[in-house]
């Protein structure tokens, strides 16, 4: 037990009404926040330590200190300090210098994709200033950045644009090229054929207002 008891009654924070202290514990939301302002209550109302322990699920140390601390401060003291948390691993020039790249695509920065993912712009961080970033880390940075990430969804293929129907026919007739090579069996490919194909639009991208298809910009992974 203490050895300087808290005061009790009307004695406990003498400069707070508990008309005042109950209707700040009825506002409060926070869950730790509240249970300390309902041993305050508790206390002006003239409860000992046992009881608000008791009725709170606390140890009597816990109470005490939590009563201590609101008497010798203010009500303020309830809340916990927030944490800074963890500090960030690039300096707002260096996210300003990926964000000027990813405006760009990867090939500009010496990779063979075509568009954006997490993976590639992980290495891209690694590449630039030797800093590694997970793949849902990167996603953050990206979204922090103002950039949206979209998952592969499949499109139908009356609702790509004409850019995206020609890169798709060009692709399906180069793989019909390869496997007759091969020796495969291979059925005409033309605009009929790959009528119901999938075309991906994926990858890291500025957040934008919904655009109709035929004003969207191509997004193809190549």
């Amino acid at each position: 037990m203490p050895k300087t008891l808290v005061k009790k009654g009307d004695e406990y924070l003498s400069c707070v009404q508990l008309s005042e202290l109950e209707e700040t514990y009825r506002r409060e939301c926070s869950g730790k926040s509240r249970d300390r302002l309902q041993a305050a209550v508790l206390r002006k109302r003239g409860r000992m330590l046992k009881e608000i322990a008791r009725t709170l699920g606390r140890g009597i140390s816990t109470v005490y200190r939590c009563l201590y601390r609101i008497e010798c401060e203010d009500l303020e003291c309830r809340h916990d300090a927030k944490s800074p948390g963890r500090p960030r691993l690039l300096n707002t020039e260096q996210e300003r210098t990926i964000k000027e790249g990813i405006d760009g695509t990867p090939r500009d920065s010496g990779f063979e994709r075509g568009s954006w993912n997490a993976r590639i712009l992980a290495r891209y961080i690694l590449k630039r200033f030797d800093v590694q970033y997970s793949s849902r880390a990167a996603i953050r940075l990206a979204h922090r950045l103002g950039f949206s990430v979209r998952k592969l969804r499949p499109v139908p293929y009356n609702s790509a644009t004409q850019e995206e129907q020609r890169k798709l026919i060009k692709k399906g007739r180069a793989a019909a090229v390869r496997w007759r090579e091969e020796g495969r069996v291979v059925v005409a490919v033309g605009a009929a054929t790959l009528r119901d194909s999938p075309v991906s639009r994926r990858g890291i991208r500025r957040r934008e207002g919904r655009q109709s298809p035929s004003t969207t910009p191509s997004s193809l992974s190549t």
